[in-house]
């Protein structure tokens, strides 16, 4: 071979291991990314579960009310400047 086709031959080699450590790098990222993900959505069914908890606790509290109507109490008095 002449020594151009082996300059070109070497870059070549070169180039493919350089995409194949990226593809490596990019595929443990992305195992990672997984895994992260996976634990927030488990973390985030259990706070709905305790939030469905709290919310019948409260109810049940408030004397059977739904949540939204323990929360509003009576009606605000406007301020004059309303009126």
């Amino acid at each position: 071979m002449n020594n151009n086709m082996e300059d070109r031959l070497i870059r070549l080699e070169e180039n493919l291991a350089f995409q194949e450590r990226l593809a490596e790098g990019l595929h443990t990222a992305l195992l990672e990314q997984q895994k992260q993900i996976k634990l927030l959505e488990s973390a985030l069914r259990g706070q709905n579960s305790r939030l469905l908890e709290l919310e019948a606790v409260i109810a049940e509290v408030c004397g059977g009310l739904p949540v939204s109507s323990a929360k509003s109490g009576p009606p605000a008095e406007k301020p004059p400047h309303y009126r």
